[in-house]
């Protein structure tokens, strides 16, 4: 396995955030309570979600002692609500429909509409362009299935 994917899942963790922080800043610089209040709403949920993605991490380290994929396989057999709460807070880093992080940025659009349509048209534009590339990209490597239901017969 080489080294552009053995952390593979980091480069979407970094697009993501990238996109939410410049959401963000569109929704501060829309000056209307909808584009300020996403704005807000999607700070909070960004830091209770990367804690939690950040803390589920830290329990892989600590129960495998390593950062290599490779080794996490067979993981939703060994730890099936962990991989649960995991697949979950990934999903939320996505704003997957119905969690905070898809409510704020849905309010940051509605807000940059409102101040100006062609910034809110590129952002959503954006928006859907990244999150079709990091499916993608997933499904191509295939994380879910490739390190998480395979088992993994060699030992450290």
């Amino acid at each position: 396995m080489n080294s552009n994917t053995k952390h593979a899942s980091d480069q979407e963790t970094e697009y993501v955030i990238t996109k939410s922080m410049n959401l963000v800043t569109i929704g501060m610089f829309s000056l209307n309570i909808q584009g300020i209040g996403g704005s807000i709403l999607l700070m909070l949920s960004h830091g209770l979600v990367s804690s939690a993605l950040f803390l589920c991490v830290g329990v892989l380290y600590d129960r495998h002692k390593t950062r290599l994929v490779r080794y996490y396989g067979g993981l939703v057999s060994a730890m099936p609500n962990f991989s649960t709460v995991f697949f979950f807070f990934t999903l939320a880093n996505m704003s997957l429909p119905g969690t905070s992080s898809f409510i704020g940025e849905f309010l940051i659009l509605v807000g940059a509409f409102q101040r100006n349509s062609l910034v809110a048209t590129l952002a959503a534009l954006g928006m859907i362009l990244l999150h079709i590339f990091v499916v993608i990209h997933i499904l191509i490597i295939r994380h879910l299935h490739k390190h998480f239901f395979l088992i993994i017969h060699s030992s450290l």
